[in-house]
C-alpha cells in the first residue's frame, strides 16, 4: 500500500523542480527494477528515466529489500523572464 505518494518542491528562485515519490513497502533492487522493461517484464521506470534525461534532469531510485521505494527526480525549469509573480 502506498502511504506517501509524493511531494513536489522547488527553490525560491524557481530554477528547478524536485519530485519525490515514495512508498514504505517491501522495496526492491533498483538495478533489477530499471532493467525489467528491457527483459520483457513490465516496468515503466526505464521510460521515466529516459524522459527525465531528455529534459536534462536527474532520475534516481533509492530502494533495497524491506526498506521501501523512492523515485527522486530533479528537472531544470526555464529561466524566469519576469512573467508572473
Amino acid at each position: 500500500a502506498w502511504r506517501r505518494l509524493g511531494r513536489a518542491s522547488g527553490p525560491k528562485d524557481r530554477s528547478s523542480l524536485h519530485l519525490a515519490i515514495r512508498d514504505d513497502g517491501h522495496g526492491c533492487n533498483p538495478a533489477q527494477a530499471l532493467n525489467a522493461g528491457s527483459e520483457g517484464r513490465a516496468s515503466g521506470l526505464g521510460g521515466m528515466r529516459d524522459r527525465v534525461r531528455l529534459y536534462d534532469g536527474n532520475f534516481r531510485i533509492e530502494s533495497a529489500p524491506d526498506t521501501g521505494f523512492a523515485i527522486l527526480i530533479d528537472l531544470p525549469l526555464p529561466a524566469d523572464e519576469g512573467h508572473g509573480a
